[in-house]
């Protein structure tokens, strides 16, 4: 069994694991902010109202958990991780809201079963499409499988242990997907409590 075997099949298990992860944690988040009697600091990951946007944390805030610790332990085989996770939670969000004022749009309401399918379409985009992009971008085989030993592998093992003092999760995957997550969640709470006057951020009247 090859190396490459093994991260391909930790990544699978790890993405069927984030998605019963994600539709578990999500269908809960929904009732947190009741359950806390509204209290203020819930209203960053927990849905405030009914509006389209603020159910998209169903699917951001347990995306970004579970992602954060899988790109760290998933790091030996796929550096750049967490940063697929990041996009794909983007494009996830994306298919949620599409889909969702496709079928509301041609149906002329809205279903409760096709608003659980529009939850379920987003998390499966999610995992599925940054699964996609860390096998499509070679990724899968651990650091220590890579390269040789001669002169010009050390001066390059020397470099990337010196940037691992400044990077320790890497140079630029981790901290990127990083990036996206913590701006996406400053939009959240910023959003949460001065939505614009857009549908997409209104609750249904």
């Amino acid at each position: 069994m090859t190396v490459h075997s093994d991260c391909t099949k930790a990544l699978s298990r790890s993405t069927t694991a984030g998605i019963v992860f994600t539709l578990i944690a999500g269908t809960l988040l929904h009732f947190v902010y009741d359950w806390s009697q509204k209290a203020f600091l819930v209203s960053f990951f927990s849905p405030v109202n009914e509006s389209t946007w603020e159910h998209l944390k169903l699917l951001f805030v347990p995306v970004f958990l579970y992602s954060a610790v899988e790109g760290l332990i998933l790091r030996p085989c796929y550096p750049d991780l967490f940063r697929y996770r990041a996009i794909g939670c983007l494009a996830g969000m994306l298919a949620l809201v599409s889909f969702f004022y496709t079928y509301s749009g041609i149906l002329g309401r809205t279903f409760f079963l096709f608003d659980l399918l529009a939850f379920f379409i987003g998390v499966i985009v999610t995992y599925y499409l940054s699964s996609f992009l860390a096998l499509k971008k070679g990724q899968g085989t651990t650091s220590a499988s890579k390269g040789g030993h001669d002169g010009s592998d050390s001066a390059v093992g020397a470099r990337s242990h010196a940037l691992k003092k400044v990077f320790p999760f890497g140079k630029t995957g981790y901290y990127e997907g990083l990036l996206i997550f913590l701006i996406l969640f400053l939009f959240f709470a910023i959003v949460t409590w001065y939505p614009p006057a857009i549908g997409l951020f209104q609750a249904p009247s």
